[in-house]
């Protein structure tokens, strides 16, 4: 690359605010700058390593963040992605209950609490993040910062869910207790973190039927049951194709500590389990959604018992991964059509 592409190259990566972002710059970007100009010099910088040093490089990732897109910053922090998971089972669960009035504040009451809780989880993760691949470029806040947008956004979540009646509400803060303050710590410690968060990740569906129903019943348990035994085989697949960033990150997951083939029979083991709660969820619906029920979960079990004899561990937890997706997505929505099917 020649020197006059470079220039190019930096005046269109911090164009509108460069004043900004270069009061702020430390003493080692600086270096890195200097180290940057003697390749430039000897023409051994290519486009590629280009963009990826100035996507990796080292001054604080919170002034950038301040000074860079602080929109894109704060969306990225309460993790869309993870809301919109939560809320698509939370859905079938409230039309589970026979629906009624409330879905719309149950929906947006929870988004905000579940984008609360990953605020303080970003935070909580802050150091571990920058050790993993998938997790490296998520932006961070101060302590200051994310106390005041977390508790904005819960206190507008829960009281949003009053409106419906306390026992949703209730049920939506034992949810973000778990995640924040049991969760966030123990997955440092032990590899039973993941039946520790498996319990958060299954209450927005039991938050949608009690929204929907005003009660705990057999309905309730069993939606709880389901998602649970979903978590489990869902996150082990996340933490079979993901081994090294978790190592890194030394969050001991259970194929570092139990081994790949144990993880193997947990997960045949849960994917089992889900099928039989989510068939007998055909008690409160109807024959097509049993027919759903067994195609999806039965998929999955194949694919897991396939895993005994896969020859790539890696590609075969993609699949897995992949399939959980297509298959919880799959019956919340055949949950919500109940009425029609």
């Amino acid at each position: 690359m020649d020197s006059d592409s470079f220039c190019r190259r930096v005046r269109d990566y911090s164009s509108g605010d460069s004043a900004s972002l270069v009061s702020r710059l430390s003493s080692r970007t600086t270096a890195q700058i200097e180290s940057l100009s003697v390749h430039i010099d000897g023409d051994h910088l290519t486009h590629r390593d280009f963009r990826h040093t100035l996507d990796h490089v080292h001054f604080s990732r919170t002034d950038y963040d301040d000074a860079h897109g602080g929109n894109v910053m704060y969306w990225k922090l309460v993790k869309p992605g993870i809301i919109m998971g939560n809320l698509i089972t939370a859905m079938g669960g409230f039309f589970l209950g026979r629906g009624g009035h409330g879905f719309v504040q149950m929906m947006v009451g929870l988004g905000f609490v579940i984008a609360a809780a990953c605020v303080c989880n970003n935070y909580i993760d802050r150091e571990s993040d920058q050790k993993m691949e998938r997790t490296k470029n998520r932006p961070v806040i101060s302590l200051t910062k994310m106390f005041v947008l977390a508790s904005s956004l819960g206190l507008i979540g829960f009281s949003i869910l009053l409106t419906i009646n306390m026992l949703t509400a209730l049920i939506a803060f034992v949810g973000f207790f778990v995640y924040v303050f049991l969760y966030s710590f123990i997955k440092y410690h032990s590899d039973w973190a993941a039946l520790v968060g498996s319990v958060s990740g299954a209450l927005p569906p039991v938050v949608g039927y009690c929204a929907a129903t005003g009660r705990l019943d057999g309905g309730a348990f069993l939606l709880f049951s389901m998602l649970v035994f979903w978590q489990m085989p869902h996150f082990y697949a996340i933490a079979l194709y993901r081994v090294h960033d978790y190592a890194a990150a030394g969050i001991p997951v259970l194929p570092i500590t139990k081994g790949v083939h144990k993880t193997k029979v947990e997960m045949t083991l849960y994917v089992a389990a889900f099928l039989v709660t989510a068939s007998l969820l055909t008690i409160y619906t109807s024959y097509t959604y049993l027919a759903i029920a067994i195609l999806l979960g039965g998929s999955w079990l194949i694919l897991s018992l396939k895993g005994f004899k896969a020859g790539n561990d890696t590609r075969w937890a993609r699949q897995m991964f992949i399939l959980s997706l297509i298959a919880i997505v799959g019956i919340s929505a055949t949950l919500a059509l109940r009425i029609i099917l």
